[in-house]
């Protein structure tokens, strides 16, 4: 969340730093690196003998670029560099390069090039902001950096969402500057934190008809109200300052989100009754709950929140196969008691409405009866709906509660320039071409068929 009230607990940059990023001749990402802006360690160090600087020689591991950032950022503020240390030195040399294999994770490594990038870009951006207080934007583009960067890092894909005040022009405009937008400003969903009294909509309604951001999130909604057809509570979740970066849970400072996701129409087709697979996925959900959290902030709002969020996902294509019809069987118009106007109020299916409310009460009763059997508070939240784009596609289903964008399309999917499929799937015939977005990373499309796109009930 980067809203007004949270900016402003930021101290002002204090520090102007010199950063060098150095790198040995042994390694094999040597001569990238150079270009990218490193320079040659042992020249470094013949030509600064004696000079006072912070040097740190980064480990080959995902916490050596976090400690990287972390060393960068944390030296341009007074409380975390008291002495005023104006020059850092960081060494790469030791950094797998391009191409090598990661054991652990998978896929193949970026090298230290979008490190080096990241590094002297956040460097830039904090210098020059020296004796100011950092803004919405630069927050904010400090993540999409990192972000950025994750994604150069082969099957690793970043997920962020900004969430700025619906006063700050600046931010809502932000992603307008192309230039900034196709280097790293698209790393981000970008939304606007609201109240329900608010209505200076126009400045937002112009942003979103030139790209469609930023979205827009009722904060003063995700507090008082859990599902809307259980009425209105001011306790129902009242530490809520943002949600996760997918935009499906309200989340309290410090706290991760917490999901399970259940495709109905697989689960039948495995053989299991979805009232069963719904209490299984509660009480799986609520032992996460107790696994360890290295922030004690996360440890005491998930101590006191035990929010789970069980999902289902293939929503509309469970109706189609259980059901034969849609949710939705048409409109009725009515006064709206907020602005006296007339709107059109759908019309749903009273079958699948009592389907639907069903399952939501097993998983909180489910809730309540494990909660009961290990002692612990009930979960302040049980459900959600994930716009669940990957996992629904592996599960051959329509996304969430979506319905499907077509009978039969083309799904683009990313991939590193370096990645072992990608002469594979030439060879198979598919369409590859450079991300226009990302350098090093190539679009492969994918023909798609929907499930029940010969349907005659399908819809799209």
């Amino acid at each position: 969340s980067v809203t007004k009230d949270n900016i402003a607990k930021l101290p002002p940059v204090a520090t102007k730093l010199e950063l060098t990023v150095v790198i040995g001749r042994n390694s094999a990402s040597y001569a990238d690196s150079l270009k990218m802006g490193a320079v040659d360690r042992d020249e470094w160090e013949k030509a600064h003998a004696g000079e006072q600087a912070d040097h740190c020689a980064l480990p080959d591991t995902r916490e050596g670029w976090v400690l990287a950032n972390a060393k960068v950022i944390d030296h341009h503020f007074a409380a975390t560099n008291p002495s005023g240390q104006t020059k850092l030195v960081l060494d790469i040399t030791n950094i797998r390069p391009k191409g090598a294999r990661i054991h652990g994770f998978g896929g193949t490594a970026s090298g230290p090039m979008p490190l080096i990038e990241m590094l002297l870009d956040i460097n830039k951006l904090l210098n020059a902001r020296v004796g100011q207080h950092l803004t919405a934007v630069d927050a904010t583009d400090i993540g999409n950096l990192i972000g950025k960067t994750v994604v150069a890092g082969n099957v690793r894909r970043s997920a962020e969402m900004s969430l700025g005040s619906a006063d700050d022009d600046d931010f809502i405009t932000m992603k307008q500057d192309q230039k900034q937008l196709y280097h790293h400003r698209w790393a981000s969903n970008n939304s606007v934190a609201i109240n329900t009294q608010f209505d200076a909509y126009s400045p937002i309604a112009h942003a979103i008809a030139k790209n469609g951001e930023p979205g827009i999130v009722n904060l003063e909604l995700s507090r008082r109200f859990g599902r809307i057809a259980d009425g209105e509570n001011a306790e129902n979740d009242p530490d809520v300052e943002g949600t996760n970066p997918c935009g499906e849970i309200s989340l309290a400072n410090g706290e991760p989100c917490n999901l399970f996701e259940v495709f109905p129409v697989v689960a039948v087709e495995q053989g299991w009754k979805l009232k069963q697979a719904f209490t299984l996925a509660a009480r799986f959900a609520k032992r996460v709950t107790f696994s360890h959290y290295d922030w004690q902030v996360s440890r005491d709002i998930i101590k006191k929140n035990r929010r789970i969020g069980v999902s289902m996902s293939g929503i509309q294509d469970w109706f189609l196969n259980d059901f034969g019809r849609r949710v939705v069987s048409g409109f009725e118009s009515v006064v709206d008691p907020q602005t006296g106007k007339m709107v059109q109020k759908p019309i749903y299916d009273p079958e699948i409405k009592q389907a639907v409310d069903g399952l939501y009460h097993t998983v909180v009763n489910a809730d309540q009866a494990y909660s009961d059997a290990l002692g612990c508070e009930p979960s302040r939240k049980h459900t959600t709906v994930k716009p669940s784009g990957t996992v629904a596609k592996l599960a051959g289903v329509s996304e969430g509660m979506h319905f499907h964008y077509a009978g039969y399309l083309i799904q683009r999917i990313r991939f590193q320039g370096n990645d072992p499929l990608l002469p594979a799937l030439q060879a198979c015939g598919y369409h590859i071409e450079p991300d226009v977005y990302t350098k090093g990373t190539m679009v492969v499309e994918f023909p798609i068929r929907a499930a029940h796109a010969d349907d005659p009930a399908f819809a799209s």
